[in-house]
């Protein structure tokens, strides 16, 4: 199987909080991240189409973090979703 992924993946357990207009905020957790972006759990939420831009954050009781925006780059059904980081794909142009 070819290796398509452009960044070493880590795996990562955190809280996060994933924002959309189509279903609001919803908390989940990461399963793993790289420099491009994360996968989280999402179960069985209904979800926008893919290339859909939403809004993450994670989320830390000490700091408040940033907000960062993301694309919807892969869906993997009632398990969870790959997103991009935005900031990162403007960056490698």
């Amino acid at each position: 199987m070819n290796e398509r992924r452009i960044a070493k993946r880590y795996a990562l357990v955190a809280n996060i909080k994933l924002m959309h207009p189509s279903f609001g905020e919803y908390i989940t957790t990461t399963t793993d991240a790289s420099d491009s972006g994360i996968f989280i759990k999402t179960g069985s939420l209904k979800l926008p189409d893919l290339n859909a831009i939403l809004q993450v954050q994670i989320i830390n009781p000490e700091v408040e973090m940033p907000i960062k925006e993301v694309r919807l780059a892969r869906i993997v059904k009632d398990k969870g979703i790959g997103l991009a980081f935005c900031e990162w794909e403007q960056n490698t142009d």
